[in-house]
């Protein structure tokens, strides 16, 4: 038994975590799901455009009249409010659409090391530029050690140790013993396909 045996046990619950979130992940990215969130943003993307020219017209309504109640000034404000009131509920349904049909867990875990690790390398680039320190550019390297024990983590808890071996007797027949050869697990193993 080596010391990767022993660390196996204590990272198996991460691993069964990891694999069990990213199946039910993959299960939700069906082609329907990938379709809702393509028309929920297709809707937003319009609804934008739609409060854009309505600021535009507020604007030219502006300019044309001073006076404030005047109907096209209102008339402006009140489809202004209403495209405002679709873009915020199509933005609404973006968000609802992504919840069915979420990002991959790997992608999810590559965009928050990149989310630590970009911002605190330019700070950190920054002061190393300033001070000449060779030690100002730790938070790159902690983000790439958190990544490898991130990866480390899943590897250790999805590798399975060595089964010992039951001692068999020499009674045992070659039928017999190719049989508790077939019932081992290493063999299901190998041979699940």
């Amino acid at each position: 038994m080596t010391v990767l045996d022993g660390l196996s046990p204590a990272c198996a619950p991460f691993a069964a975590w990891w694999d069990a979130e990213a199946d039910r992940r993959r299960e939700l990215r069906t082609p329907e799901h990938q379709a809702a969130l393509a028309d929920a943003r297709q809707d937003r993307a319009v609804a934008s455009v739609a409060v854009a020219q309505t600021r535009s017209q507020c604007k030219t309504a502006r300019e044309a009249s001073a006076n404030p109640l005047a109907a096209r000034r209102r008339a402006a404000r009140l489809a202004s409010k209403a495209a405002r009131g679709r873009r915020k509920a199509a933005r609404a349904d973006v968000k609802t659409a992504r919840v069915t049909y979420p990002a991959a867990l790997y992608q999810r875990a590559l965009q928050a090391h990149t989310a630590h690790a970009v911002p605190t390398s330019a700070v950190s680039a920054a002061s190393w530029l300033s001070s000449q320190g060779w030690t100002t550019v730790w938070p790159v390297s902690l983000s790439a050690g958190l990544v490898g024990l991130h990866a480390a983590g899943l590897w250790l808890g999805r590798r399975h140790g060595p089964v010992a071996q039951p001692a068999l007797g020499e009674s045992v027949s070659v039928e017999e013993r190719q049989l508790f050869d077939r019932l081992h697990p290493e063999y299901w193993t190998a041979h699940a396909a």
